[in-house]
């Protein structure tokens, strides 16, 4: 069997990440090509020719990675693209999976009637151009519920083919000693993840070193100047990070931060439904303290590998962190929990899920 996964360029962020690790796991049951479109951006003829090319490969099923802000300013590139691939997949007679990385829904747009209209419509382009959806949690499921589609739930999944530096040269790489205790939030620096958090934090834990491993999106660039301008001595922020280096910042943790809260942008209430941070960390098999969001707090539930604050209370994000720095037991029992999380959910077991997935979908 032949599959085209489409998705964003693995050097252009998370997604793209996730792309190339999913598909780097098939086995011979299964050949990938992979197909590349922009990650934003209003190149038009870009996602045509993408679509084009995908649909007119000899691939029995095309599968596309989806979040919003893929497909341009307000998603605006949705409404080509999917009607051209719903109208391909007729002529060339090819199944369409689609994998949605984030789930808005109306509920989440308060009073903006016409921008709860519009992202309904949207989710339904989206129902309606495929043969079958994948959601990456329960929680992105739940929020898609109003539209009829056959669809699975499947976990993001943890990559365990990562370097295994040590993490007394992890710190090295990144300035710190061995003894300096070193705490990470790894990703774009932006508000819906709560960078600023971490400097709030830093100014209270001088104890402490803090360490933003990631840059900031050109319209969140003031958001990241404003947290720079404020930021104590103990708090560095690295900026755009390779892929190597980026392995490394997970590496060089004692523990990871996820202070992710719920931001609204443009009218809409955006907030975690799944983390491929997360799972990043679950490679790594470094402990993490994460904000109370529905989608942390459901893992910590089945799996126990994640300790959860109150992300709107700094005092017990104090508490919280603290407890687990100072607890060297907690701290390995965290990691433990965190690494049977990956086994049970590693991209070799998730793409043995979707290469299931694919045959039935061709049966």
């Amino acid at each position: 069997m032949k599959v085209t996964i489409m998705g964003p360029d693995e050097r252009t962020g998370g997604i793209g990440s996730y792309t190339h690790d999913l598909a780097s796991k098939f086995g011979d049951s299964v050949e990938i090509n992979l197909s590349t479109f922009p990650n934003g951006g209003m190149n038009i003829l870009k996602y045509i020719l993408s679509v084009t090319y995908s649909f007119r490969s000899d691939s029995e099923v095309i599968h596309i990675q989806h979040e919003y802000a893929l497909f341009g300013p307000f998603s605006i590139i949705s409404w080509l693209f999917f009607p051209l691939v719903y109208i391909l997949s007729k002529i060339y007679k090819k199944k369409v999976v689609i994998t949605l990385h984030e789930v808005l829904n109306p509920d989440l747009v308060g009073d903006y009637w016409i921008k709860s209209v519009y992202i309904y419509l949207i989710n339904k382009l989206i129902a309606k151009s495929s043969d079958h959806i994948i959601f990456l949690s329960d929680t992105a499921e739940e929020r898609f519920a109003n539209h009829s589609v056959s669809y699975s739930v499947l976990s993001h999944g943890a990559n365990l083919d990562v370097p295994k530096t040590s993490e007394i040269e992890a710190k090295k790489q990144f300035g710190y000693s061995a003894e300096q205790t070193l705490i990470v939030e790894p990703g774009y620096v932006v508000p819906r993840k709560g960078s600023h958090i971490m400097r709030d934090l830093a100014s209270e834990l001088d104890e402490y070193e803090f360490l933003l491993a990631g840059g900031s999106p050109e319209k969140h660039q003031q958001y990241c100047d404003k947290i720079k301008e404020n930021s104590p001595q103990n708090l560095y922020i690295t900026g755009f990070l390779e892929q190597d280096q980026f392995h490394l910042s997970f590496r060089a943790a004692d523990l990871v931060l996820l202070p992710y809260t719920g931001t609204e942008q443009q009218g809409v209430l955006n907030q975690v439904n799944q983390s491929g941070v997360l799972n990043k960390c679950a490679s790594h098999s470094v402990p993490v303290a994460a904000s109370n969001q529905k989608y942390f707090k459901k893992l910590k539930e089945r799996y126990s590998c994640v300790e959860i604050f109150d992300v709107n209370d700094l005092e017990d994000i104090k508490s919280t962190v603290k407890s687990i720095l100072k607890d060297a037991q907690k701290r390995k029992n965290l990691s433990a929990a965190i690494n049977e999380y990956a086994n049970k959910n590693s991209f070799s077991h998730i793409a043995n899920k979707h290469s299931e997935l694919y045959h039935n979908l061709v049966e």
